[in-house]
């Protein structure tokens, strides 16, 4: 809400993992207003999770997000293509349309414990990765940097910004 509603420094702000049977990552993405405040928006971000593995949440934002999560994906089955296109990922991933319960009752059981403690586990610097894409109009610039490298001439670049997006290895068959 600070980023994208208060301050209005971003348009697109958000984050997850898609399901997979396999480890996959943990992505964030922000796609920054004005290039000038892409630095300002990434160490808001790296804040936003450091605080999630200092203390937990409050249990109200987190049935919120839980809430969000369920009825966002019941709103989103409103006709067949979309129910299909559902079933199928699902079937896809453990063989049984099954998945989809499954899946929303682990949900269900996620404490604010669990999320300090996984933030703590699989979101700390040395499992970050931040990238940043920039270019003009028409342009095709990208860089990525390893958070704690060498700071090169490069860097200047961010500037122009158009996104950034920090990829985080959380592994999904991990019980939260």
């Amino acid at each position: 809400q600070k980023l994208v509603i208060q301050e209005q420094k971003v348009d697109v702000l958000n984050g997850g993992a898609v399901d997979h049977v396999d480890p996959y990552l943990f992505t964030i993405f922000a796609r920054v207003k004005k290039p000038a405040e892409v630095n300002a928006v990434r160490d808001e971000i790296v804040a936003t999770v450091k605080g999630f593995a200092q203390k937990p949440m409050a249990r109200e934002r987190l049935e919120g997000v839980k809430q969000h999560l369920r009825y966002s994906f019941l709103l989103g089955l409103n006709n067949s293509e979309s129910i299909a296109r559902m079933l199928a990922h699902y079937v896809a991933l453990r063989r049984s349309p099954e998945t989809v319960n499954r899946i929303y009752d682990l949900y269900a059981q996620v404490t604010p414990e669990d999320v300090q403690r996984v933030a703590q586990k699989y979101l700390g610097e040395s499992r970050r990765t931040i990238v940043t894409l920039a270019g003009e109009t028409g342009g095709n610039n990208a860089r990525s940097k390893r958070d704690g490298g060498a700071s090169s001439k490069g860097d200047s670049q961010a500037n122009r910004a158009l996104g950034i997006a920090a990829l985080q290895a959380l592994p999904r068959h991990e019980q939260i």
